[in-house]
């Protein structure tokens, strides 16, 4: 709390992206500067971050499935927890693959899909298998 409040206590400072699992402190952040935006990091745990206070999230499965995720968020504004989280299941279920053949390389072959092509990640990043492309193909199919 201490380091953070010397970034948050700044005017200069709008708020802060929360990338971790501690929602005690997300919602200490906020309760102690309720006009600072506090942004929920994990993608995998929006909904969580959002019910310990914070306003929103920066993710970069969102490049991807911002529909999802602001359905979620608006979701979560109606109090209509449980479809929120079937939403973050389903977002949930292609991060898991996306853990198993690589976040960074899965992205980009997932954006690829999408028609839009980063080419491939540099170094020590490995390259997509055609069964790992496979994989990802089917589990975003609905999103393409």
């Amino acid at each position: 709390m201490e380091k953070v409040s010397q970034f948050l206590c700044d005017e200069r400072f709008i708020g802060v992206k929360h990338t971790s699992s501690d929602f005690y402190a997300l919602n200490r952040f906020k309760k102690a500067y309720p006009k600072k935006l506090i942004f929920n990091g994990y993608d995998e745990m929006l909904l969580s971050g959002l019910a310990a206070g914070a306003d929103g999230g920066i993710g970069s499965t969102y490049n991807f499935m911002a529909e999802k995720y602001i359905r979620i968020w608006e979701l979560f504004q109606e109090g209509r927890f449980e479809e929120a989280r079937k939403i973050q299941t389903e977002v949930n279920d292609i991060i898991d693959i996306l853990a198993k053949v690589g976040v960074m390389p899965g992205e980009k072959a997932i954006l690829t899909m999408m028609g839009l092509d980063f080419g491939e990640c540099r170094k020590p990043f490995k390259s997509i298998s055609t069964e790992e492309y496979d994989m990802l193909k089917k589990a975003v199919g609905n999103l393409l």
